[in-house]
């Protein structure tokens, strides 16, 4: 039997389908791990599952998997173009999944383990909050220019501009506002710092981890980013589908003899594509191919079309260090040997601890602002 499941935060559609295409049963179930296990368990034996990925859809994919049930997971887009069918509501969704399950057309999707999916979702918070902190950093600078106030240091939220930030007079509503943002970059670079902390301990006990950082631009964090959202790598056949995978090749548009090549398609992890993209403004700084790469696109593109051209460069680069488990052809010994030495001395720094130890650590003002919402 071939069954589909249309998965959804409160309930599940399922459809079951014999050999031929004909509907055997159909049935709603609450989206409970009980309420699944009691539907699997009246399924007829050798059956085949089918999900469309999906937040939820992990969580039951586990269970089922769990459970000894032979179950695939589908992409959701390619499951549109597959089905051809515009109309769209739970029932139909399910009869399309268990329908391109037995036709053997379905589009299966790459499932992590719960242990990655795990780390990914801490890698993740990790990269939301860097840019919650860049933000906070950005109102304050535009707090800064409507009170005509001008710095004149390199690092304004280093140790000078903090204490200039606590000391300067400013109106009422400024001085709250200025004083309240300031709480929030506490509280936000003292959640980094921990998590930092943590994913430097994991990096100091992982290879993978440590080849990657032989490649310029690349640290302990952005290394795991990578190396989570790509997952197992013996997925990929070749450098030209991890690529694709990325969302860093272009469109392709072709009838007859006309080829066009336009931008990059940007799908695929978000995350993976932000982090290459990261990577290869820190690259281009040090001489060696990826630098020469960017000058010629430079000069021809310009700027950030020279600089995805990079990433995908390094994205093909790092195939091959995971594939073979080698270091970068190009590694500058030192500057690896620092980027380790800086990541253990950052695991070493923050022993893990209970809630009140790291709310003692933040700012008086900033326990003082947050005393109300922690309350």
């Amino acid at each position: 039997m071939y069954v589909g499941i249309d998965a959804h935060k409160r309930d599940c559609h399922a459809t079951v389908l014999n050999e031929r295409g004909d509907t055997i049963s159909t049935s709603r179930f609450p989206s409970t791990l009980e309420a699944l296990t009691r539907w699997a368990k009246r399924l007829p034996p050798g059956s085949v599952l089918a999900l469309e990925a999906s937040t939820v859809a992990k969580r039951l994919y586990w269970h089922l998997k769990g459970m000894g049930l032979d179950v695939r997971m589908a992409h959701p887009l390619e499951v549109r173009r597959r089905a051809g069918n515009k109309k769209k509501t739970d029932a139909i969704d399910s009869l399309e999944l268990a329908d391109l399950l037995r036709m053997n057309r379905l589009p299966e999707a790459y499932v992590p383990s719960p242990e990655l999916n795990e780390r990914r979702q801490l890698l993740r918070y990790r990269i939301d909050l860097g840019k919650k902190a860049r933000l906070v950093k950005n109102q304050l600078h535009a707090l800064f220019v409507h009170n005509g106030i001008d710095f004149e240091l390199s690092d304004v939220f280093g140790v000078s501009g903090r204490e200039r930030m606590t000391r300067m007079k400013l109106p009422g509503s400024q001085r709250y506002l200025v004083d309240g943002l300031l709480a929030q970059l506490d509280l936000v670079g003292h959640q980094i710092e921990e998590i930092d902390g943590q994913l430097a301990e994991l990096g100091s006990n992982d290879p993978a981890v440590q080849e990657l950082m032989t490649l310029p631009g690349v640290d302990f964090y952005s290394a795991q980013v990578i190396l989570e959202e790509i997952g197992d790598i013996t997925r990929f056949p070749s450098e030209k589908q991890l690529s694709s995978y990325a969302g860093l090749v272009p469109r392709v548009a072709q009838s007859g003899t006309t080829l066009r090549m336009g931008p990059i398609h940007k799908q695929g992890p978000k995350a993976l594509r932000w982090i290459l993209t990261t990577c290869a403004h820190g690259a281009v700084k040090s001489p060696g191919k990826f630098q020469k790469l960017f000058r010629r696109w430079d000069k021809r593109l310009g700027k950030g079309k020279a600089i995805v051209a990079v990433a995908h460069r390094m994205i093909e680069v790092i195939f091959a260090l995971l594939s073979r488990g080698e270091s970068y052809s190009e590694e500058r010994a030192e500057k690896t040997h620092a980027k380790i030495v800086r990541m253990k001395n950052r695991a070493r720094a923050l022993p893990a601890g209970d809630l009140n130890s790291r709310w003692s650590k933040l700012a008086p003002v900033t326990r003082e602002l947050l005393s109300g919402v922690r309350g």
